[in-house]
């Protein structure tokens, strides 16, 4: 009459297919002696098994219990009642995101390498160009006026001029790596997550006394209604983002109180029903004693009887005494009746049996009887 949980079955499952090598969990099938299974059919297909469902009763079941909790020493324990039900995710996601940010300041941004260079050269250049006729040809004289140069200004005005700056040049590079700034984020969601909840609660009248001293419901307030709105919300964390609803209405009770009869214990249901199967066994045992003792036990002795000996020959009372003409004690004459008596009771009982046995001897026997007490 017992039966086995889902624990039990997944271990009977797991220890069979441990046992036989190369055997999945999900080609072995439990059944119990009705041919009820017990193994989760449904266990690859996209319904909810029975783990699942029980998982979400057991958080619509858990939401219950807080709201009632924080309500009821408020407004009485049979005064609020509520009812979640919650929409639960089972499936398993798994995300990977990889960011590249834009390009930073040189200050804020990490320097990978870097690298730099710097030359320099000094003294008269060398005559250049391309060797040739063109290069050695003397320069054109120029169509603009020839600016007397500052020197021979200088010298002019009796100034010495400034010493001549050798000519040179200057070389510097530099190479700067930087960092990409990347973020990979991979998120993987368990199953089980909750995606929505509803709730409704139902919160009673509060009970009030009028001036006459009668018990009279009063509705809540609208702030009192609100602050139980809010206790409701927080109690199951309530997310508009996750499109949560939630809707709490105060309304009287229906009473249902009918006044409480004492029946006697005679007529109380649960004595009749006693009395009448008491009374069946007791007509049972009855009818079993009836058909012992008039049935049956006749039948036994009939044929559990030994074979009854022929009828002895009278024996006198004065033969059993020990002497004539002597005093017979008691105990011998008590004896010698109760022997009588038991030899007379075992020829009723033989013609008893005999009468049972060949009731047509016993029938000519009584009419040779009455035939010699005619003559």
């Amino acid at each position: 009459g017992r039966s086995i949980d889902e624990g039990q079955v997944s271990a009977i499952v797991h220890l069979i297919s441990s046992s036989v090598p190369e055997l999945s969990d999900k080609s072995i099938t439990v059944v119990d002696q009705a041919g009820n299974l017990l193994s989760a059919a449904n266990s690859g297909t996209r319904g909810l098994d029975v783990s699942q469902l029980k998982y979400a009763q057991e958080i619509e079941q858990g939401y219950i219990r807080r709201i009632e909790a924080i309500l009821q020493p408020l407004m009485g324990t049979a005064n609020v009642h509520a009812q979640v039900a919650a929409e639960i995710d089972f499936s398993v996601v798994e995300n990977t995101d990889e960011k590249y940010r834009p390009n930073q300041t040189p200050g804020s941004a990490a320097i990978r390498s870097q690298q730099s260079s710097d030359s320099s050269q000094s003294g008269a250049s060398a005559a250049g160009g391309v060797p040739g006729a063109l290069s050695n040809q003397p320069p054109v004289n120029p169509a603009a006026p020839i600016a007397v140069p500052a020197a021979s200004a200088a010298s002019a005005a009796g100034v010495a001029p400034p010493a001549a700056t050798p000519p040179g040049n200057t070389r510097k590079d530099g190479t700067t790596n930087y960092e990409l700034d990347r973020t990979i984020r991979h998120v993987q969601q368990g199953a089980g997550s909750i995606k929505r909840l509803s709730v409704a609660v139902v919160v009673n009248y509060r009970g009030s006394v009028d001036a006459q001293g009668k018990r009279a419901a009063q509705a809540l307030t609208a702030i009192e209604l609100e602050q139980v709105n809010n206790l409701v919300k927080e109690a199951m964390g309530f997310s508009a983002d996750r499109g949560d609803s939630l809707n709490v209405v105060n309304s009287a009770f229906v009473s249902d109180v009918s006044e409480t009869v004492v029946l006697p214990l005679w007529k109380q249901p649960e004595n009749i029903e006693l009395a009448k199967t008491a009374g069946q066994y007791a007509l049972v045992g009855m009818l079993a004693l009836f058909a012992w003792f008039a049935l049956f036990r006749p039948l036994l002795r009939k044929h559990l009887a030994p074979p009854q000996a022929a009828l002895p020959a009278p024996v006198s009372q004065d033969a059993l005494l020990p002497g004539a003409g002597q005093p017979v004690p008691a105990e011998l004459l008590a004896q010698a009746q109760e022997q009588q008596g038991q030899r007379h009771l075992e020829n009723v009982k033989y013609a008893q049996d005999l009468s049972l046995k060949d009731p047509q001897m016993i029938a000519m026997l009584m009419k040779h009887w009455m035939d010699t007490k005619n003559e």
